[in-house]
């Protein structure tokens, strides 16, 4: 799943650096926190306790405390919720502050206003996914690098799909 998702659909390289807004300890947070970057050779941007919209503006611009390395994440795991209350925040930042490179949302779907707003402030695609955070498991239903307005996706190579269920 690391090689296949990681790699294969989002591209993830020893030069990312991942930050997720889910706990360690949850299914979706371990994916994007552990697997992934062991898989590719990525770092990931780790806090412990609890991580605020504060938090997360400050790691996403670098302001974050001076033991966490490279803090500033290329790749940003997170929810729909997180994107929507980053964006109402005031102190939200633009896309050249950031050095994110790609999005992925998951857990819930992510409506297209959303996705909009949240791309156009932060200038960056963000991938919409579901049900990562009970079966370990990202269903990929967009590909990084075939993206199209309201369209779900396809099913990556070495994976498949059905409705229902």
């Amino acid at each position: 799943m690391g090689e296949l998702y990681a790699q294969g659909v989002l591209g993830i390289s020893t030069r990312d650096r991942i930050l997720s807004v889910a706990p360690l300890y949850s299914a979706y947070g371990l994916c994007n926190s552990l697997i992934f970057p062991m898989v590719a050779g990525a770092m990931a941007v780790l806090k412990s306790g609890r991580r605020t919209i504060k938090d997360l503006i400050r790691y996403l611009t670098g302001v974050a405390p001076a033991k966490v390395v490279g803090a500033r994440p290329t790749v940003l795991f997170g929810v729909p919720a997180a994107f929507s209350a980053l964006l109402a925040d005031a102190e939200c930042p633009q896309a050249s502050d950031v050095s994110l490179r790609l999005c992925v949302s998951a857990g819930d779907a992510l409506s297209a206003s959303l996705q909009r707003r949240f791309e156009q402030r932060l200038g960056v695609q963000v991938l919409n996914g579901f049900q990562c955070h009970r079966d370990a498991a990202h269903l990929p239903v967009q590909h990084a690098a075939g993206k199209r307005e309201r369209h779900g996706g396809q099913a990556g190579a070495g994976f498949s799909h059905a409705a229902g269920g």
